[in-house]
């Protein structure tokens, strides 16, 4: 009677093992697959001059605001030199990149 409640915990660990142990030993024999993501980082994807357009742009508007203080003196001399360029560079940009897609 004591050597079947020993032998029900054995086949339990064995059981367990079994789960955890085999998938494990037969993974060390084929190389890994290597994970394909479905949509890649952008940010991998930029280069230098595209990372200071991005900054610039960012950084433009915040520099016309601490010029122009819009908050005390209207947002019109802002929206015309701080947003107005930015807004117009980064169309033509959008423009010539349609214009060379188009030729591939």
């Amino acid at each position: 009677m004591m050597f079947s409640g020993i032998q029900e915990i054995l086949v339990l660990v064995g059981i367990a093992a079994a789960i955890f142990l085999l998938p494990r030993l037969g993974t060390r024999s084929r190389p890994p697959v290597p994970v394909r993501r479905l949509f890649p980082s952008p940010l991998t994807r930029l280069s230098g001059g595209m990372r200071l357009a991005v900054s610039a742009s960012l950084l433009w508007p915040l520099g016309a605001a601490v010029y122009l203080e819009p908050w005390q003196n209207g947002p019109r001399a802002f929206l015309l030199a701080g947003l107005l360029p930015v807004a117009a560079l980064w169309g033509m940009a959008w423009v010539t990149a349609g214009f060379r897609n188009k030729r591939r």
